[in-house]
């Protein structure tokens, strides 16, 4: 199992998404996105079906646990089908208890390794404005704002991208 430790708290560690994780997927992403937003069919659908939409299109999905196994974080990691993206950061979560400890920050960094691995070049996301801390950590990431392509999404008013090309490959 690839696990990613998290440096300054070693109550949380990061490991890859299994199906006894999938309803806490659902329940932390459901309720942020609705926290801000309106949960759209789209949601819904990807978040009812982790498995079929996106592990098995070749994507992955990290999760952070406490020290006593419950789930506090997640992150989702789609596939794309076509260049220039790689991937899709996607359906990133934190639980309300456990924000500003590392975990999104060590969620991301744990994606984009793992991205690394799998040779990828890109990686994509869409957010919102209104998200002022979630935006601050992807700029602090690497990540920089360019211009949209378009979303299923009406929340979306912000797209962004981390190219991996320019990151050191030390995997």
């Amino acid at each position: 199992m690839n696990i990613h430790v998290i440096p300054m708290d070693s109550n949380f560690r990061i490991i890859n998404f299994s199906e006894e994780h999938a309803q806490a997927f659902y329940e932390l992403n459901k309720n942020w996105i609705q926290q801000y937003f309106e949960l759209v069919p789209e949601d819904i659908r990807i978040l009812k079906n982790p498995t079929s939409e996106i592990i098995s299109p070749g994507g992955f999905i990290k999760v952070a646990l406490n020290i006593s196994g419950q789930v506090v974080g997640v992150c989702a990691m789609k596939k794309l089908s076509g260049r220039p993206f790689d991937f899709e950061l996607s359906k990133m979560a934190v639980h309300d208890q456990f924000q500003g400890k590392g975990i999104g920050k060590n969620l991301i960094q744990s994606c984009i390794d793992e991205a690394l691995n799998r040779k990828g070049q890109q990686i994509y996301l869409e957010s919102n404005t209104a998200l002022k801390p979630a935006i601050f950590l992807y700029k602090k990431m690497g990540f920089e704002v360019i211009e949209g392509k378009g979303s299923p999404y009406v929340r979306v008013d912000i797209y962004m991208k981390l190219d991996l090309l320019k990151i050191e490959r030390n995997v």
